[in-house]
């Protein structure tokens, strides 16, 4: 109960400290831009489209669906097992997701001549995230939850195409210019130790790293905040691949002392799908 409670304010204390960094930047530099220019009336075409290249600075806040580990193909050394019987009937695994994700991406984009076209590469980083769930093993105390968890960061490098609609004959909102984007690249996923708790006793998975295809969409606004800065709020879908532990010697250690039960353990790779979506708030600034 205290985990969970301090995992909870972690939680609520991240999205609050975004949220407050958010609605800070907006005004800051909207009256800062206006005292520049001396208008309040935002135009994105003259701020974002006006070809040349730009910077992009992005916060993010993601969420992940439910998501299992497997066994990666049927082996001796395997930790869920191809055919053994479960708890719930359905084949062996640890069912969970991976929280909230927060993260900061850097974009260095061109605006090209063909209308509303704009190319960015992207580097985005989400260093500290977690997977918590449940294992579905038929242990003799059947009703004793199996928790797993583990944690994980991640790197990732994207090409992006962009579309303002606006410029393609979609009328603006006020303000707000539409646009909508799809990119493909690469990720890098590190995951730690596997922990995986049961009556008794723990099993350690050894972690990994993997790099993985990654690609992503995205539809959002934007509205100009003067000659050179443009403010973009998304929504984002991306898939990052697969989280993949490590293949080796894991450990079974009893809770009482930690003394090893079964060490070495030696297991082949389980994976998972990382997918998220979520908010990107971004700034983008005119060189």
């Amino acid at each position: 109960m205290r985990n969970a409670l301090i995992a909870g304010f972690k939680t609520l204390f991240r999205y609050a400290a975004f949220m407050t960094v958010a609605a800070f930047v907006f005004p800051v530099v909207a009256f800062a831009q206006t005292a520049e220019t001396g208008r309040t009336e935002p135009r994105v075409r003259e701020a974002a489209s006006s070809g040349g290249f730009y910077l992009r600075a992005s916060a993010l806040l993601d969420w992940s669906g439910e998501t299992e580990f497997r066994d990666d193909g049927c082996s001796e050394r395997h930790l869920y097992g191809c055919a053994a019987s479960s708890k719930d009937g359905a084949p062996l695994r640890s069912v969970g997701d991976f929280e909230t994700i927060y993260g900061l991406e850097l974009g260095l984009g061109y605006d090209t001549p063909a209308p509303g076209l704009r190319l960015e590469a992207v580097f985005g980083s989400r260093p500290d995230f977690s997977f918590e769930g449940n294992a579905n093993y038929d242990i003799s105390d059947s009703d004793h939850p199996q928790p797993v968890s583990a944690d994980l960061s991640s790197l990732s490098g994207l090409c992006v195409a962009y579309l303002d609609l606006n410029e393609l004959g979609v009328p603006r909102f006020g303000p707000f210019g539409a646009f909508i984007g799809g990119g493909v690249g690469f990720s890098r996923i590190v995951i730690g130790e596997t922990r995986m708790e049961f009556p008794g006793r723990k099993t350690i998975v050894p972690g990994e790293r993997k790099f993985n295809l990654a690609w992503m969409l995205t539809a959002g606004s934007a509205v100009s905040l003067g000659k050179r800065m443009v403010l973009d709020v998304a929504w984002s879908y991306v898939d990052h691949g697969k989280v993949e532990t490590g293949a080796g010697d894991g450990k079974i250690l009893s809770l009482d002392g930690g003394e090893c039960v079964v060490c070495p353990l030696p297991l082949v790779e389980t994976n998972a799908d990382l997918k998220s979506h979520g908010l990107r708030m971004s700034l983008r600034y005119m060189l």
